[in-house]
Formats: structure tokens, C-alpha cells, sequence
């Protein structure tokens, strides 16, 4: 999950890492004057749910508003529904639709916050 600002100094992320890694390179490509390509790869914001902590603040709760309807639309292809690995879940433990809502909620201010992150380590390269 996420991950304090104190850890985060001590034992950078996988793509914190790569960011350094990938910006001291650029550093050294910047001393030549030959063209150069430079591929950095990323984990985020994909699984785990690892960034730190700092990036939950830009997303509070309360600004995810719940549907007034939970259901499925009428006569919505199955592919649609069972697609996202949420639905999976809550079709798998066979829980109430608005628990479902609410873990959506929390999966989805997770995700905005490991998107949050893998922009802002893109941002670094310049």
C-alpha cells in the first residue's frame, strides 16, 4: 500500500529506482554529442499498490461521490461487467452490490493515487 515519506527515503520504489537510474543516464547521454535512445520501463500504476503516502492526500474520500444507482445497466453485455478485476471480486466472494460500490470507491482513490505517483516519476525525466 503506500508507503511513508521516511521509508520511501531509506528504500526507494521499483520505479523511483528506475526514475534515478534513467535521470543519471540522461545525465551522462547529455555530455555526448551523439543521438541516443533511452527506454525506461515503469511499474506503475499497476500492481502492487505500492506509492508514497503523500499522493493519498491529493484524493480525499469524500471526493468520490457514490452512484444513486449501483446496478448494471439494464441489458449491459456480461463482457463489460466481468472485465475489471473489482467485478471479479465481488462476483467471486458473492457480497452485496454496495459493498462492491465502496471497495470500487477505495480501489479507484488507490488507483488515482499510483497514477498520481507514476506521473509525477515520469515528470522527473523532463
Amino acid at each position: 500500500m503506500s508507503v511513508d515519506e521516511v521509508e520511501a527515503e531509506k528504500h526507494p520504489l521499483p520505479d523511483t529506482q528506475s526514475a534515478n537510474a534513467a535521470i543519471d543516464q540522461l545525465k551522462k547521454f547529455s555530455e555526448s554529442r551523439n543521438p541516443f535512445f533511452l527506454a525506461v520501463g515503469f511499474h506503475k500504476p499497476h500492481l502492487p499498490f505500492q506509492f508514497p503516502s503523500k499522493f493519498l492526500d491529493l484524493y480525499p474520500a469524500e471526493s468520490v461521490k457514490l452512484p444513486d444507482n449501483p446496478f448494471a445497466p439494464v441489458n449491459m453485455p456480461e463482457v463489460y461487467y466481468f472485465f475489471s478485476e473489482f467485478n471479479a471480486l465481488c462476483i467471486f466472494v458473492d457480497v452485496h452490490v454496495i459493498f462492491c460500490i465502496r471497495l470500487l470507491m477505495n480501489w479507484w482513490l488507490l488507483f488515482c493515487s499510483r497514477f498520481a505517483f507514476a506521473s509525477a516519476t515520469i515528470i522527473r525525466l523532463g
